[in-house]
């Protein structure tokens, strides 16, 4: 599949104008977990919004917004011009109360962060996706029907050409033959690994077994006894084909299979003889 031309967008500018706060932990408290950054922001607002001598300190803290938080003991904080310059001087009077069991290292002035646009390909891989949106349906015990799978595609890549039914139905047969999907009679289902680690055990397992074999020579008839009258033995080895399935008389593999699947996938095994 490929997608419609797009134009990517500049480069963005992430969080301008932010002040960086590096704290260090006073106390080390083992049997608590560590507090979050959005927890630390909070406590310095807390600590702060209290100076009812600085109003104008205690007003511009909870004004503040939380921006994230870099391991280890990184807070980044955002505001308006007049907030940011209040929180500013207040550090550099050393009036700035840090967050409890804290205490406050550098604060500074953080440029704009600036992100720069992965481009994506035009070509969407279909294989690919067609896992994706079978796994997704099955995870929501979906039934993924041809149907459900198209309609999927449409909601999921609008910006892209959808194929033909013909090519989508060629692609799930792919995926079939190459035990990535299977499908069950009712819809298509992901192969898990345990599926997988199944087949292989049943294409590499071989049994050799003595066997009866009545060779047609001139010297021998159809009672498949040799020239001396007696039948010959030889070695002969026998491959199995499995196949998992619900038909009656096939061998079946007993597993949970997750709802909706009402039948065992259809994964046949075959090595030949």
């Amino acid at each position: 599949m490929t997608t419609m031309d797009r134009r990517l967008p500049k480069n963005i500018e992430i969080a301008p104008n932010s002040l960086s706060i590096v704290l260090k932990p006073t106390t080390v408290d083992k049997e608590k977990p560590p507090k979050t950054g959005r927890a630390l922001f909070q406590d310095l607002q807390n600590e702060n919004k209290l100076n009812f001598w600085n109003r104008e300190l205690s007003e511009s803290v909870l004004q503040l917004n939380y921006l994230g938080w870099f391991e280890p003991d990184t807070l980044f904080i955002q505001g308006g011009d007049k907030e940011m310059s209040v929180v500013r001087e207040a550090y550099a009077r050393r009036v700035l109360k840090p967050p409890r069991h804290h205490t406050i290292q550098i604060l500074g002035d953080v440029e704009a962060i600036e992100l720069t646009p992965v481009p994506q390909s035009q070509f969407v891989p279909l294989t690919e996706v067609l896992c994706l949106i079978i796994a997704e349906l099955n995870k929501r015990k979906i039934i993924a029907t041809v149907d459900k799978i198209k309609a999927k595609l449409a909601d999921c890549y609008g910006d892209v050409k959808l194929p033909s039914e013909e090519i989508l139905k060629k692609s799930l047969a792919h995926l079939i033959k190459e035990q990535k999907v299977c499908h069950t009679g009712e819809g298509y289902f992901i192969v898990t690994p345990e599926d997988f680690l199944y087949l292989r055990s049943c294409a590499s397992s071989t049994t050799t077994s003595e066997v009866n074999v009545s060779p047609i020579s001139q010297n021998s008839n159809q009672s498949g006894q040799s020239s001396e009258g007696q039948p010959r033995k030889t070695q002969k080895t026998v491959r199995h084909a499995v196949q998992i399935s619900t038909e009656k008389g096939t061998h079946t593999r007993k597993k949970e299979p997750p709802s909706p699947r009402s039948k065992s996938c259809r994964l046949i095994c075959h090595t030949g003889i």
